[in-house]
């Protein structure tokens, strides 16, 4: 058997589809799923809106959900609003466990502002994130605040966590 796919994709796009459950299309999700629960997922939308649909995975369980009419009429629902809510109930209804991607030996992870894609602190603003790279991949740095910065006295304390009032404060999933 071959290797269809490196470990450095797949870890990519776990950490991805963790970031659309975090700050993306699957946000909604969160309300009602158990607190702390790190899922991933990927909504969708047909033309005209005719299919809604949503594909996310916990560590344990795997869930579809699919809502449309037989006919192929639009249905004016997104993957948000019907696929995701489908899904969300479902999940949120049975004992499941967390995410937990394996990080491959030829990954760095580093720090990038969500909304810049520069490398920057965790002690940000909220805005950033750890995401995978391949070791020595060059980054431009944030100019508003540098990789290195410190963190602020009302900021992130030192395990990383971000008081709950910030914006992304605490996701999970996340280093």
């Amino acid at each position: 058997m071959s290797e269809a796919v490196s470990p450095e994709a797949v870890h990519a796009l776990d950490r991805m589809m963790i970031e659309v459950m975090n700050r993306g299309t699957g946000r909604a999700a969160k309300n009602q799923l158990p607190p702390g629960l790190v899922v991933a997922g990927k909504t969708g939308t047909s033309n005209d809106y005719r299919d809604s649909w949503f594909a996310g995975f916990s560590g344990s369980h795997l869930i579809v959900a699919w809502v449309g009419h037989d006919d192929n009429k639009p249905t004016a629902l997104t993957g948000t609003t019907g696929g995701l809510a489908v899904w969300s109930r479902l999940m949120g209804s049975i004992p499941t466990s967390s995410f937990e991607p394996l990080l491959p030996e030829s990954v760095d992870l580093r720090w990038i502002d969500y909304f810049s894609g520069r490398e920057t602190s965790p002690y940000c603003n909220g805005s950033a994130v750890s995401m995978p790279f391949p070791p020595g991949t060059p980054l431009e740095a944030s100019e508003a605040c540098p990789p290195g910065a410190e963190r602020p006295p009302d900021g992130p304390d030192e395990t990383g966590a971000i008081p709950a009032g910030d914006p992304g404060a605490n996701e999970p999933g996340f280093p």
